[in-house]
């Protein structure tokens, strides 16, 4: 079980725990992942200010900054971050210090730990959390499980699993912070069947960390299996939610090498969409490592087939059959 153990957090900070990755190794012992965000929910007049700014940034006008929506989704990215905060977090029945919270407030550290120990924690792996307070709940985080070998699925989020719409420029920001999510019809059930036979999750995606709190309880709504979840940094503090702007295919080719570089002994199931450079960015990763990659599936936004010329441009000199359009079958 994951759970937080707080070192002085005030009334007026959150502690944000992020997903937990366990990696066995062949020998049967594991390398241990874990990290948490640290920073104030203070919404005073200068802060206040600063998601106002904000709302200005994204494009977004004071009718959708009274959308309640947006203040829940919005606060982290104008939230001041503690840097130099120690943080330890409970797993099992041991506690793991992460050391103190960089600038950004995030704290992480990482382990090599024997058999002995990654057997007890294989005996309990579910999300957990600490008993809520008055004032707020503690956060859940699941702790991801892979086995040294076997099937990894790498998914990206938007207009994938969840309708974003990305193309649609002028009303993205308001369905990001103002309106309800909802999901790709029949991507849950096809994550939740990979799943199932024993693959693990992985989501890569250009989204950023400071929404993820509100993404993972979207996950969770959705019966999703627990992920790991590598995102994009982006607040306001730092000039960092520039990147927002930014394409996110420089991001997702570093996120995927790593996650090949972390599992040599997997094959890689690559999931996108058709919206943005999902094809160009799993071409690439393809080519680089053809035998790693035993499917390629893409959410095609707009209809296309791959006969279509970008998508014959993007996938050249792949073959059709790791290729799959719309519907995704698992």
């Amino acid at each position: 079980m994951l759970g937080a153990c707080a070192y002085d957090v005030a009334i007026d900070e959150t502690l944000d725990l992020r997903p937990g990755w366990l990696r066995v190794q062949p020998d049967g012992s594991g390398i241990l992942e874990l990290s948490a965000w640290l920073g104030e929910h203070d919404l005073g007049l200068s802060r206040r200010a600063a998601l106002s700014a904000f709302r200005h940034h994204v494009g977004l006008d004071e009718d959708d900054a009274a959308v309640p929506l947006f203040a829940e989704r919005a606060w982290r990215f104008v939230a001041d971050s503690d840097a130099g905060r120690p943080v330890t977090l409970t797993l099992g029945s041991k506690e793991w210090p992460l050391g103190v919270t960089n600038d950004d407030g995030v704290a992480s550290a990482a382990w090599t730990i024997p058999s002995a120990s990654v057997a007890a924690l294989l005996a309990a792996p579910q999300i957990s959390t600490l008993p809520p307070r008055a004032s707020q709940p503690w956060p859940s985080a699941a702790l991801v499980i892979t086995p040294a070998s076997g099937i990894a699925v790498i998914t990206d989020l938007d207009d994938t699993i969840k309708q974003t719409n990305v193309l649609e420029k002028t009303k993205l920001m308001h369905r990001v912070f103002c309106e309800p999510w909802t999901s790709v019809p029949g991507m849950a059930q096809v994550l939740r069947t990979w799943s199932a036979s024993g693959a693990s999750l992985h989501v890569v995606s250009g989204s950023p960390w400071p929404l993820y709190p509100a993404l993972a309880n979207w996950w969770h709504e959705q019966d999703l299996p627990a992920a790991t979840w590598d995102l994009r940094q982006a607040r306001m503090g730092d000039g960092s939610i520039l990147s927002l702007r930014d394409p996110p295919e420089a991001h997702k080719l570093a996120a995927i090498a790593a996650l090949l570089g972390a599992l040599p002994r997997h094959h890689f199931v690559l999931i996108g969409d058709t919206g943005e450079r999902d094809p160009e960015i799993y071409a690439a990763i393809y080519h680089a490592q053809p035998a790693r990659v035993l499917r390629i599936l893409l959410h095609a936004v707009r209809g296309e087939t791959r006969s279509d010329e970008r998508l014959r441009n993007a996938l050249a000199g792949i073959p059709d059959d790791p290729v799959q359009l719309v519907p995704l079958q698992p």
